[in-house]
């Protein structure tokens, strides 16, 4: 069984991970560092970034992953400053912005990097979602709360407080990396 350090210091991303990464025989240790995030609106570059500098302070494998959620409606906001956005904005905030949208569809683009020496993997994926027309549940993260990954419709906040998960029954880079580590037998 392969063990990974997952540089992370959000809970629902290591349970995430230790979730679908069990079923690849891969256990998952976390380990919060403070890493200075480069400002870009390149989640790709981000993740890049933080993988160099999160093994230059470890040294061995690891893996990274950094998020980007892209509501096609509004151009693509908030990218890869939904984080901000969440503390910024109340779940009402974010019902105002999206309501009167057409396009209801909402993405989260995953981006998960494993880093080793001389090598650099890079895995994204975008997990569709959608955009709900009212605030259902509560969350820490607003946006929980008018977004849905469910089959039933139920917000992301709804889901967990059913403890189903959010997007693990879905494709994730989770799924993929998971194979690819089989790949390469790590």
């Amino acid at each position: 069984m392969a063990q990974l350090l997952f540089i992370t210091g959000n809970p629902y991303k290591v349970r995430a991970a230790q979730h679908i990464l069990h079923a690849f025989d891969t256990t998952i240790e976390s380990k919060e560092l403070d890493i200075p995030e480069i400002q870009s609106n390149d989640a790709e570059a981000i993740a890049l970034d933080k993988a160099e500098k999160a093994f230059a302070l470890v040294g061995k494998p690891l893996i990274v992953n950094d998020d980007s959620w892209i509501i096609p409606g509004l151009g693509g906001f908030p990218g890869p400053y939904m984080k901000d956005v969440n503390q910024w904005f109340t779940a009402e905030d974010f019902l105002r912005l999206t309501l009167p949208l057409k396009d209801r569809r909402v993405f989260l683009r995953q981006h998960i990097v494993f880093k080793d020496v001389g090598q650099t993997h890079l895995i994204k994926v975008d997990i569709e979602g959608t955009l709900l027309t009212e605030i259902r549940g509560h969350a820490e993260n607003p946006n929980d709360m008018i977004i849905s990954f469910n089959d039933q419709g139920l917000s992301n906040a709804e889901a967990r407080a059913q403890g189903l998960p959010v997007i693990a029954h879905r494709r994730t880079a989770w799924h993929e990396l998971g194979e690819w580590l089989q790949s390469q037998d790590i």
